[in-house]
Order: structure tokens, then sequence, then C-alpha cells
């Protein structure tokens, strides 16, 4: 689930360097992609506890 976030949050950020909303040198691929980590593994966390 939070893979296809970050493919679609990664894509969405590439399109607006391209288009020059927001700076070309800007590094946001490893961040976001612990984010989206992160986010998984809370979210597996939460839903294994309702299964109990």
């Amino acid at each position: 689930m939070f893979f296809g976030l970050f493919i679609i949050l990664a894509g969405a950020l590439s399109l607006l360097e391209n288009f020059g909303i927001i700076q070309g040198d800007v590094k946001w691929g490893v961040p976001l992609a612990i984010i989206c980590i992160g986010l998984n593994y809370v979210y597996t966390s939460i839903k294994s506890n309702k299964n109990k």
C-alpha cells in the first residue's frame, strides 16, 4: 500500500520539478522513502493489533 503511495508522491514531485514549480536540486527521494517505509510499519502494527 505504501509503496504505491511512494510511487505516486515521487511521480508528483518529479513532475513539479520538471515544470519548475519546485527546485530541481531538492533531494526528496530518500526522505520520502523512509517516511513511506515508516508509515508501512506503523500501519502493519496497528492492523495486526486490531486482529488480536
